[in-house]
């Protein structure tokens, strides 16, 4: 007897993460086995985040979809709209079906069978399909909540409607707490535009897990109380309709298109179970945003790295199975963390959300994105800073992320959420750690990793100031806690003494160079905020980018002259920052702090001269913008010559080039090839998703360039 069938490969579940792990993994040199139980997909509109839209990009998936470059956030009676917003909506069964034909286009094989873990078998796991013995080297396990009876905590629901067209936005509300039930769980409603016309309207409330996955919560507001009630998918969903009609009179006459789809919603994500019988991707791990109900992103994500963590040691589960939970834990570091708590503070995250929800200052907008979107602030700025020498650079890069969330993470998960940087391989985005090991190697060929610790400070320190350079929110009434302002400090503090712990413990004799610097920094925000003073942003992110390249040198052992010149370096690398975030508001684009330039006008943190920007509205405003535009790039450019200039100072080549690449990164939205975003490249109402084209920006192919 030949005895059972071996594969590479088997992938429970055939849903969105179980077809596209299986179509990554898929090829002629691996076998892989999709098996799907039968299920049909159900149809409703899903919505596609930035994470899918790039998931679904690497998987070349084609598939019709509905733009949304916007989305109105509603915190009971204040909103804001958010744009540009790079994302789409798509029938969830025509997703489906499409990474199902991927993975068969791409060589698995789909099998219609229940699966039955029998355990391991020398290293293989031994399954049973329909009773049908089968080992594979490896298991990817995407069974979703019913994969994982009893830990459940929520409720999802949702159903199309005709009577309404959303166009290219989509709506979000997190509705307002019960002021009687301080263990109220989140309940979010949404509104997601359908391609060809009408909506799905969904609304998720998901309780918290406690130890050993116990509800604590209710699952459903106003349709079940806490405990295992059942809840009324029809009372759950009239709730979400009554939250739209009271913010949009649109949603008044809404006609039912489809039935009422409902499930149970897994947010029970805990790094630890990852890896247990299988590496679990999807909702079978848990990865549901506990706030906002939303999992799409976080199956495709995980379904990419189960992939490539296979790929990367196809003899060695056990490698793979270490490298996924690693990988996981880089990627989604502080997220869950954030939305639980959020979740268990429920009355006090949404009083912040809606104190700040008319706020554009970088930390409250920060903030937002770090616990409703699954991007977090990973897609602000596209410009990236190549890597040279990455066997050199890139440990110290990982050391430093490793200590700045080691101290955050815990108490402060949202913090730890803004300090991921989530960039890996041969090209990183503009950070301080880039900038202060360039210097650090700058008159040396060697790097001590341990001043990793120091470049950790650095950047948290540089997050919390983030937190006091621009003006609080708004005071939106008379309440007797600005809850937004009270967060905001908090945080920074919060961030500054972890920063000042930090550079004590690794390089104590920089820590009065240290604290000059926040004594600066404070001095120059302090005067800034005086009306009576002319504002000199300038030099506040001069002092933000100076201080970094010149401890750097320091700390390096260069002689004086290449200290000054790395100075230089940063003094003029802050100011093509600043001239730079000018360009990006004037465009109306997103800019890199995530403000927009009302914001920064109304903060006198610009460098646009104001007898200039008085004009904009006006009726020669269009002429106005052009003059501002070309000034700010003139600035910009001659704050990067300068900047590079200084660089002649420094010996290591490798320095050079990464400092080098820094300011070309910095000053990249002044040039004049920077190509325009966000904005739609679709013909009519709908756009499609193509494979990959590296003529268009932000994995969003065929949606925005």
């Amino acid at each position: 007897m030949s005895g059972p069938r071996r594969v590479d490969v088997i992938v429970t579940g055939a849903g969105p993460a179980g077809a596209a792990a299986a179509t990554a993994l898929a090829g002629p040199t691996r076998s892989v086995l999709l098996v799907d139980d039968g299920t049909p997909a159900r149809s409703y509109d899903a919505f596609l985040s930035a994470p899918t839209m790039e998931g679904l990009r690497r998987l070349a998936v084609d598939l019709p979809a509905q733009p949304v470059d916007g989305i109105d956030l509603v915190f009971g009676t204040r909103s804001r709209r958010l744009v540009p917003v790079r994302a789409a909506a798509c029938d969830h069964a025509a997703l489906a079906r499409a990474l199902r034909g991927a993975a068969g286009h791409a060589g698995a094989d789909r099998v219609r069978a229940t699966a039955r873990l029998l355990g391991r078998d020398e290293g293989w796991f031994a399954l049973a399909l329909d009773g049908v013995p089968v080992l594979a080297r490896h298991l990817v396990v995407a069974t979703g909540t019913s994969g994982r009876p009893g830990h459940w905590m929520g409720t999802a629901c949702v159903q199309r409607f005709a009577g309404i067209d959303l166009g290219t936005r989509t709506t979000l509300a997190v509705a307002q707490p019960d002021g009687t039930d301080p263990r109220q769980p989140p309940t979010c409603v949404w509104a997601v535009p359908a391609p060809g016309g009408g909506a799905s309207v969904g609304v998720a409330s998901v309780g918290v897990a406690g130890v050993g996955g116990a509800s604590v919560g209710g699952a459903g507001v106003g349709a079940a109380g806490a405990g295992d009630r059942p809840v009324d998918p029809d009372a759950l969903l009239a709730l979400a309709l009554a939250e739209l009609r009271r913010i949009d009179a649109r949603f008044t006459d809404l006609v039912p298109a489809g039935p009422v789809v409902s499930g149970p919603i897994d947010a029970g994500f805990v790094p630890e179970r990852l890896t247990v019988d299988g590496l679990l991707i999807g909702a079978a791990a848990g990865l549901t945003n506990p706030f906002t109900g939303e999992g799409l992103s976080g199956a495709l994500q995980s379904a990419l790295l189960a992939a490539e963590s296979i790929t990367a040691h196809p003899d060695d589960p056990d490698a793979a199975r270490r490298a996924y939970a690693q990988r996981v834990r880089t990627a989604f570091v502080g997220y869950f963390e954030t939305a639980r708590h959020a979740s268990r503070r429920y009355h006090l995250t949404w009083r912040v959300l809606a104190d700040a929800a008319s706020s554009d200052q970088p930390f409250a907008a920060k903030a937002r994105r770090a616990i409703l979107f699954p991007e977090g602030i990973a897609g602000l700025g596209e410009q990236r800073v190549a890597i040279p020498d990455a066997p050199l650079v890139q440990p110290f890069l990982l050391a430093c992320d490793e200590v700045a969330i080691s101290v955050i993470r815990r108490e402060w998960p949202f913090l730890a959420r803004l300090a991921s940087i989530e960039d890996t391989g041969d090209s990183q985005r503009p950070r301080p750690a880039l900038l202060f090991l360039g210097a650090l190697i700058a008159d040396r060929s060697t790097l001590d990793v341990r001043h990793a610790t120091t470049a950790a400070a650095i950047e948290l320190a540089t997050l919390g100031a983030l937190a006091f350079l621009h003006p609080p929110p708004p005071r939106t009434g008379v309440r007797d806690v600005d809850w937004a302002a009270a967060a905001t400090v908090l945080s920074g503090d919060f961030l500054l003494a972890q920063a000042s712990r930090l550079i004590a413990e690794s390089a104590p004799d920089a820590s009065w160079m240290f604290a000059d610097w926040l004594a600066e920094l404070a001095g120059l925000r302090a005067a800034a905020l005086d009306p009576d003073k002319p504002s000199q942003p300038e030099l506040v992110y001069a002092a933000l980018f100076e201080f970094p390249a010149r401890i750097g040198a320091i700390l390096g052992g260069a002689p004086a002259r290449v200290v000054h010149a790395l100075a230089e370096y940063g003094y003029h690398c802050g100011r093509a920052f600043l001239h730079a975030e000018d360009v990006l508001a004037v465009r109306g684009e997103r800019t890199r702090l995530d403000t927009t330039l009302e914001a920064m006008l109304a903060g006198r943190f610009t460098g646009l001269p104001e007898t200039l920007t008085d004009r904009l509205e006006t009726a020669d405003r269009e002429a106005v913008r052009a003059n501002l535009l070309s000034g700010a790039e003139a600035a910009c450019g001659e704050a990067r010559g300068r900047a590079v200039a200084s660089l002649t100072a420094v010996v290591n080549p490798t320095a050079v080039r990464l400092l080098g690449q820094f300011i070309d990164a910095i000053a990249a939205p002044c040039s004049r090839d920077h190509p325009a975003r966000g904005t739609a490249d679709v013909a009519g109402d709908s756009a499609t998703l193509a494979g990959p084209d590296p003529m268009h920006l932000g994995g969003q192919v065929g949606l925005y360039e």
